[in-house]
């Protein structure tokens, strides 16, 4: 039971394995990985951040006496602030910590509302580990994003509209090809590896995670299921899928070649 049980996950772990390596050799191909924490990156010039004198390296404890925890707490604070003067508590790289007052540059959207920028770009840490850690951070990421995802499908929250098909991917391959380039792609497919493992770990029969399922099913009752009783189940699972595949499929025509 053991060994069909770890038969049966091979297939998924596999496309996890895939996108951890996928997302291994993007970090290494793009010379980093972007850091999480509030620590500043490039400095623009004659940004507002330039003009009050903060550096590459420093870091942002505080905005407004309210403590910066991440890298987005900080850029979401200073986006819903556009022209008003910000205190912030600065770390420098050498330990001594500084206020100053920034104010965020106002910018236009597409739909009209502003947002404020001081002009700083993230941080990359580049050194061997972070990149090879950055494969399985990023690959737990998409785990949890998409097993959210199928959550909300499964009580309603998302619509099955939202659901895509072979004809999706093909254009999502297209449009990252022509968009992103190489990286684009390396990228996709260690986004696409976790979906298909994920989705293969469904509890449908003929699916991986269908096949765990009777196998969990199996330990617990102490005995194999009949046959003719597995049959009836992969038999299921088919129909299932085969609907599913129909419905995935009509959304992408009609998404693609309607809309």
């Amino acid at each position: 039971l053991l060994n069909r049980i770890l038969t049966n996950f091979g297939g998924p772990l596999n496309n996890f394995i895939l996108s951890v390596i996928a997302f291994i050799v993007f970090a290494f191909l793009q010379g980093g990985v972007p850091s999480y924490e509030p620590i500043l990156g490039e400095i623009q010039p004659e940004s507002p951040a330039a003009i009050v004198g903060l550096e590459a390296g420093d870091r942002i404890l505080k905005i407004d006496d309210q403590a910066v925890e991440s890298w987005n707490d900080m850029v979401l604070t200073i986006q819903e602030n556009p022209n008003v003067p910000l205190t912030l508590e600065v770390e420098k790289t050498d330990g001594e910590r500084l206020t100053e007052i920034v104010t965020p540059e106002a910018n236009k959207a597409e739909d009209g509302t502003e947002y404020g920028l001081i002009g700083v770009e993230v941080s990359i840490k580049d050194s061997f580990l972070d990149k090879i850690v950055f494969g399985f951070t990023e690959t737990w990421f998409y785990i949890q994003s998409i097993f959210s995802s199928i959550i909300m499908l499964v009580t309603g929250k998302l619509s099955l509209d939202n659901l895509g098909g072979p004809i999706a991917i093909f254009s999502m391959t297209s449009e990252v090809t022509r968009l992103a380039g190489v990286l684009g792609i390396i990228n996709f497919i260690g986004f696409l590896s976790v979906n298909l493992g994920l989705m293969n770990l469904l509890p449908i029969p003929v699916l991986d995670g269908g096949k765990l399922l009777l196998n969990i099913v199996e330990g617990i009752r102490g005995k194999p299921i009949s046959e003719e009783k597995q049959s009836i189940i992969t038999l299921i699972g088919v129909i299932i899928l085969v609907l599913l595949m129909l419905f995935v499929t009509w959304n992408d025509i009609q998404r693609h070649f309607f809309n």
